[in-house]
């Protein structure tokens, strides 16, 4: 039915919605984490180069050429950096650094998915409601159906019932005497008219029959 059709719409959009969501919080995650990854290497590398900047000047001596720019000169020595990483280390960090912004692009292709799945379930769901209305209006609707289905059903039983005491009263009136009122009430005249005339009768004999004996 169009109900059915619309809350089957309505639950597959939900359904995206929470999938849409949960991927933008995970390419968000990966995102930051991608961040946090690439400013680790960023940062190893530059101790590295300070590091080999300051081992480099710690062999410089005056009057001795710099393998670097050749002067020989050296008023501002680059200081050592403290603890100084190592190539390796430099190279770790950037592969994990490669590998976050890696899992954050894939990350951010599965969010657009989701969010375009989410947008073709949303149009779906309009064009439906455009067609049929709200769920709230659908149903409105298929509540209304049913009670003009429920009033048919009681007035055709009505109608039933009316035929049956219809077919009845015909019953019982090819049983009677007379098939009308007036003709039953006509016919009750008569027979009164007659039982008068009888009684008159009757009285008129007695008297006759009285005179005889006298």
């Amino acid at each position: 039915t169009a109900l059915e059709e619309g809350r089957a719409l309505s639950g597959k959009a939900e359904r995206s919605r929470k999938e849409a969501d949960a991927a933008a919080r995970a390419y968000k995650q990966l995102r930051d984490a991608a961040g946090a990854a690439a400013q680790q290497h960023l940062a190893l590398q530059q101790r590295y180069l300070d590091g080999q900047a300051g081992i480099l000047a710690s062999t410089l001596a005056d009057g001795v050429p710099c393998p670097v720019c050749g002067s020989t000169s050296h008023p501002s020595p680059a200081a050592s950096a403290g603890e100084i990483p190592t190539r390796a280390q430099v190279d770790k960090a950037r592969s994990a650094a490669d590998a976050a912004r890696n899992e954050a692009e894939a990350a951010a292709r599965a969010a657009a998915g989701a969010k375009a799945a989410l947008e073709e379930q949303l149009a779906s769901l309009s064009t439906w409601r455009e067609k049929h209305g709200s769920e709230d209006a659908v149903r409105q609707r298929i509540d209304d159906c049913r009670k003009l289905a429920e009033q048919a059903a009681r007035e055709a039983e009505a109608e039933k019932t009316r035929s049956q005491l219809a077919a009845q009263r015909d019953e019982l009136a090819r049983m009677l005497p007379f098939p009308s009122e007036q003709e039953a009430a006509e016919s009750l005249q008569n027979h009164e008219g007659a039982l008068r005339r009888l009684r008159k009768a009757l009285d008129d004999a007695e008297r006759n029959l009285a005179v005889q004996k006298q």
